[in-house]
């Protein structure tokens, strides 16, 4: 009936690395999200093991953390995620992007939208400016909190908001040991989205049905079936087929041809293949068989940034003196969690990034293709105006 999608995060850092002018500022800001979307994935994919994040989320955040960052500490940030070094573009690349979102037209009981806020230890000296871009750029409010004196208090109001704009989907981001009376600031940024399948599946059709988690383990499964016309594209490894939303919003799928390739071909994706890939997806008459499924994950992300190459933020060596006067704070944690549920009627989704600073203390032309997802599976939520991948993952067990 409907399907929902939620984003958040929040973070503390950001940087750039290649310059491009304001005319192309959207497109850009698209293209490194989505690049750090495959990025990413090669870090925490696992065999066996499911997988759900935004990428925009936290790239948004960290786009925010980037104004603060000075001196190695944003070389090496602007490397991680190709950011360029003058943040001008950078900026008003994601103030274009995030007021696309805001704009996207909906029909009714559909809602797609995007919050940032920055929770600033009160009577701390942050500076005027990095203050007035956020506004600016990422319609971040700064909200004044007592992390010294009042941590559980503050805790409580940032998982609220993260809450609120999450349809209580991530109630609890942060958890007591994330934020201490050393954190000087947590900047946030919130995904949320509503909506229903162009073409709902038939509840009636949806049966049990095997899941092949390897070649020789199974469970069953609810398997829901539809057949009609889809964008698809299929290659000797590989099938991919767009299901859209009723909001200018769509799921790609991209599913192994055999169990056995799984993981290579997963572990070999990159941005560049699955954009040819739904470039060259044309509308073909398919049976399509999708599960029913739900996953839930968490993610400390501070070790897996640290080995993209982003050391510095999180030591003593941390340079963030464009965001206050002084090289006191570092990063101490980058929290992210996201939720996803797939039905007949449509998707429910939610996802939460939290980035702390503290003190440094081929087709068949005449066969009907059959897409049959009863393996591990890769799925992408897209924003079809701009192409940017609000939501990744993978299904290894349903």
């Amino acid at each position: 009936m409907k399907r929902l999608i939620v984003f958040f995060v929040a973070v503390v850092l950001f940087l750039p690395v290649r310059g491009f002018g304001c005319a192309n500022a959207q497109k850009e800001a698209v293209e490194i999200s989505n690049e750090f979307s495959f990025k990413l994935f090669n870090q925490i994919n696992k065999a066996g093991k499911n997988a759900f994040y935004s990428p925009f989320s936290i790239v948004d955040a960290f786009a925010m953390v980037y104004n603060g960052a000075k001196s190695n500490t944003k070389k090496q940030i602007s490397k991680a995620f190709d950011f360029p070094l003058n943040p001008l573009p950078l900026n008003e690349g994601f103030k274009l992007l995030i007021n696309e979102l805001k704009n996207t037209k909906k029909p009714s009981n559909n809602t797609l939208k995007v919050a940032n806020a920055l929770w600033a230890q009160k009577n701390y000296p942050f500076k005027t400016s990095f203050i007035k871009t956020m506004d600016r750029y990422y319609g971040g409010a700064f909200h004044k909190v007592d992390f010294a004196k009042e941590t559980l208090k503050a805790l409580n109001t940032i998982n609220s908001w993260v809450a609120n704009q999450t349809d209580n989907m991530i109630p609890q981001l942060l958890s007591k040991g994330d934020i201490n009376l050393l954190t000087r600031l947590v900047i946030t940024n919130a995904i949320y989205f509503k909506g229903k399948w162009k073409t709902p599946f038939d509840k009636k059709l949806t049966k049990k049905m095997d899941f092949y988690l390897t070649s020789n383990k199974k469970e069953k499964v609810n398997m829901m079936y539809k057949e009609g016309r889809f964008r698809y594209f299929e290659n000797n490894l590989l099938q991919l087929v767009i299901l859209p939303y009723q909001n200018d919003t769509s799921m790609v799928v991209i599913l192994p041809k055999k169990i056995t390739d799984t993981e290579k071909i997963f572990n070999n994706l990159t941005y560049a293949k699955f954009k040819k890939w739904v470039k060259s997806a044309h509308k073909t008459k398919i049976k399509l068989y999708l599960p029913r499924f739900k996953t839930k994950e968490k993610y400390y992300l501070k070790k897996i940034l640290m080995k993209m190459g982003i050391i510095d933020a999180f030591t003593m060596k941390a340079d963030f003196s464009n965001l206050t006067n002084s090289k006191a704070l570092k990063i101490s944690k980058v929290v992210h969690e996201a939720v996803v549920e797939v039905n007949e009627e449509g998707t429910k989704a939610a996802a939460a990034t939290a980035v702390v600073l503290q003190l440094k203390a081929v087709m068949k032309p005449f066969n009907i293709p059959v897409f049959k997802a009863n393996h591990p599976f890769m799925f992408f939520i897209i924003h079809n105006k701009t192409g940017l991948i609000l939501f990744a993952g993978k299904l290894a067990k349903p």
